[in-house]
């Protein structure tokens, strides 16, 4: 599923074709061949080690706009969406409770019309796990990336709710212990 492309990034992705279901694709030039020709939807995901490889692979093989790259190998842009001509970028910030310390990491998002890209720096199981669902049942999910991209960010949004509560309980904590004398 996933192929170490260079030394610089990961990659794994799927297609989804009409009457045929979902299909993996094992490798980044497996990915980039099936792309090329615009048949189904697309889902990749990439973990990128290094800037210039990842780089060069999402300008010169997806054809993304510069600066969008740009910014999905930036670590600390903030959340923000971005039109271009005919995609739209957008980058968030999921997070992952820990037992001592919450971890945050930078999502960043290329949507088509026929096909969803996520980019991280720093691990984001999320997005496989999304693929793994996605490859299974893909009639959950429509045709649309625009509802794949739904599902990443609900996703998200979720792993927000243990922080918060977390947050809640340390303030009633300090409240109690100002308030109670």
């Amino acid at each position: 599923d996933s192929q170490k492309a260079g030394a610089g990034f990961t990659f794994s992705g799927a297609l989804w074709k009409r009457g045929i279901g979902t299909v993996p694709l094992s490798s980044a030039n497996e990915f980039i061949a099936a792309f090329d020709e615009h048949e189904g939807l697309y889902l990749g995901h990439m973990r990128a080690f290094e800037t210039r490889p990842s780089r060069e692979f999402l300008l010169n093989n997806l054809k993304f706009h510069p600066l969008a790259v740009e910014d999905a190998l930036c670590q600390h842009e903030r959340p923000g969406l971005q039109e271009f001509q005919d995609s739209l970028f957008l980058e968030a910030t999921a997070i992952r409770p820990g037992e001592a310390e919450d971890q945050y990491s930078q999502v960043s998002f290329f949507l088509g019309k026929d096909y969803l890209v996520t980019v991280c720096i720093d691990d984001f199981p999320v997005a496989e796990l999304l693929r793994d669902r996605w490859q299974d049942h893909p009639d959950e999910f429509g045709e649309s990336p625009a509802y794949l991209l739904h599902s990443l960010l609900d996703e998200i949004v979720d792993d927000y709710f243990p922080a918060t509560d977390s947050i809640q309980s340390r303030v009633e904590e300090l409240e109690e212990r100002i308030y109670g004398g």
